[in-house]
């Protein structure tokens, strides 16, 4: 096969979308992965590696997020009108509207961002561009990825357009994926963009998380078992899950608070995943009857949503050694949508926040109206 360098990764693409796709067009993506392989066949990036490499890496990021056969073939493509000498009649005749859509939407961001930037407007114009140019939210999805592919692969570029890069999707693509509720996305691109903005600091601070994640998690330890035993008896299924607060973040806090790192008390946050919005009421409650909660930091936002979308309960209690621990309630779910967001709508239109991810898409659509 010409593309057996590529099988692995070949055969990773295909696992990943049978394993989150319910109705996968194997087919569509075979073609697109080997059309784009050879338009691309002769391009090098700056690192030596064949150009294909991205391209292939987008696609595989979108069929991990769950995305369609379609999104994920013009993932593929998405380079295609811009870097080779494909036509647009092309790509319809091989892989449909459908497809080409999703391509041109891709390139005219990148035409929009490129103009952009040389007229020198404000971040904020940028932003309200990408957002106008997309007719299918999906184009943004694989801009998405596509941008966090580059921010992995930043190092081979000169330093002054490694960070004009980082400082864009600092301040245009991560709070792009914050407004479709991305928000394991917004906190990636937040931290890749702020490793290559500020190498030191950023090496500083994950340090510093992660020797102070191993004595919080034992202390936190604690906590999940009592707590564990109270919702066991009252029959209400509960599991945990932790995090530390991406670099980023914790960076941000210091700036805004004046505080040092090692005064952060926040950096570890803990999930409490439930079945209901009515257990996690119930483990609320529980979770403040063992253990005293910090005034002035509760938020309930299963009642009001953030930004339409994203839903949990929020609160801070005085941990078993007299540390302040950072917890986050919610259903499954919720924890699903509040990491994926907008994507949730395209991969799982069956799930039961189908009402708010129709809410969140109406309101984003009439955000792309020009005013």
């Amino acid at each position: 096969m010409p593309y057996s360098r590529f099988r692995e990764e070949y055969l990773a693409l295909l696992n990943a979308i049978k394993a989150k796709s319910p109705k996968p067009d194997l087919k569509l993506v075979k073609k697109a992965f080997l059309f784009s392989f050879q338009a691309h066949k002769s391009q090098k990036r700056l690192s030596g590696e064949q150009f294909f490499t991205h391209p292939l890496d987008t696609a595989l990021r979108l069929a991990d997020w769950g995305m369609d056969s379609e999104t994920i073939a013009a993932g593929l493509l998405h380079d295609c009108l811009e870097d080779t000498e494909t036509s647009e009649q092309n790509l319809k005749r091989r892989f449909g509207p459908g497809v080409l859509e999703l391509v041109k939407g891709v390139s005219k961001l990148a035409i929009i961002a490129s103009k952009t930037r040389k007229s020198q407007k404000r971040v904020e114009d940028l932003e309200k561009l990408l957002l106008a140019a997309s007719k299918d939210l999906r184009v943004l999805i694989i801009k998405l990825a596509d941008k966090i592919h580059n921010l992995q692969t930043l190092q081979h570029l000169p330093r002054p357009d490694r960070e004009r890069i980082a400082l864009e999707a600092l301040t245009v693509y991560a709070p792009l994926a914050h407004k479709l509720s991305m928000h394991r996305v917004k906190f990636e691109i937040e931290d890749l963009a702020f490793k290559t903005l500020h190498p030191e600091r950023f090496e500083e601070l994950k340090k510093l998380a992660n020797s102070k994640k191993r004595l919080l998690e034992k202390h936190s330890g604690i906590l999940q078992a009592k707590l564990k035993a109270e919702c066991s008896k009252a029959g209400i299924p509960v599991m945990f899950s932790k995090s530390l607060k991406s670099t980023f973040a914790m960076d941000q806090k210091c700036q805004h608070t004046g505080k040092e790192p090692m005064e952060i008390e926040d950096f570890l946050i803990i999930y409490i995943l439930t079945t209901t919005p009515e257990n996690c009421y119930s483990i609320l409650g529980k979770l403040h009857s063992l253990f005293k909660p910090v005034p002035g930091k509760f938020k309930d936002f299963i009642a009001v949503p953030e930004h339409g979308l994203y839903q949990a309960l929020h609160t801070k209690v005085i941990g078993p050694n007299g540390q302040k621990v950072k917890c986050y309630i919610s259903t499954f779910e919720m924890l699903e949508t509040a990491n994926y967001g907008i994507i949730c709508f395209f991969r799982n239109p069956g799930m039961k926040n189908k009402k708010l991810l129709h809410e969140k898409l109406e309101w984003l659509q009439s955000f792309l109206k020009p005013s």
